[in-house]
């Protein structure tokens, strides 16, 4: 039945040669597909954001409008399956977030040692230094790359985490959200929506 089948391509399976060919497909249900994937699962995002922008919390940055084109162009790329999608964003955000935290405590550490007052210190934390986003996404790439989940979206999240400007504490929420939150979230839309096409199968793999 057509129930069975769309419940079969949602766990995984084979994908037709077609769908991993690059440049996807321009027929009229790939184009279709990828369109009002990429709408939904913004829109989505946009929802998100608009109830946690009042906590000082972010879901729509850049990253995931990479996300979203790789989502819903490229379901059958391996850069577009699950595993890699969460733990290579999840990841990449986490060493970014590493990374500044890191940028901000040698900062401290020698703004202490100058004696500079509490009014200097604080503006010196807020500060990022011109090298951190480069750090932060060569690190995330290498750990990316050292768990096989290599994920471009997550280059772009490493760098965001290092040059957004937010409060000290909620450093650490990056990770969960956008990172974590924003991905599951794009992933659960493509799996749902994908799917709903005879000619499509998202995902190819759990894996």
């Amino acid at each position: 039945s057509l129930w069975r089948r769309y419940l079969s391509k949602t766990r995984g399976s084979a994908a037709s040669p077609r769908l991993l060919l690059y440049p996807p497909s321009r027929s009229a249900s790939s184009l279709l597909r990828a369109t009002l994937g990429a709408l939904l699962g913004l829109l989505a995002l946009g929802l998100l954001h608009e109830a946690v922008r009042d906590l000082g919390l972010s879901a729509a940055v850049a990253a995931f409008g990479a996300e979203a084109t790789l989502l819903f162009a490229l379901p059958g790329a391996k850069v577009s399956q699950p595993r890699t999608v969460l733990l290579g964003n999840t990841v990449a955000a986490a060493v970014g977030v590493l990374v500044r935290h890191g940028y901000a405590l040698g900062a401290l550490l020698a703004a202490l040692r100058r004696g500079d007052d509490a009014a200097d210190v604080h503006m010196r934390l807020a500060d990022v230094h011109w090298s951190a986003p480069a750090v932060a996404v060569a690190l995330a790439v290498a750990a990316m790359v050292a768990l096989r989940v290599p994920h471009p979206p997550g280059g772009a999240l490493a760098f965001l985490a290092v040059t957004v400007p937010v409060q000290p504490w909620l450093h650490f929420s990056f990770i969960l959200l956008p990172a974590l939150c924003g991905s599951i979230l794009l992933v659960f839309i493509a799996v749902f929506f994908t799917n709903l096409f005879p000619d499509a199968s998202y995902p190819i793999s759990y894996k």
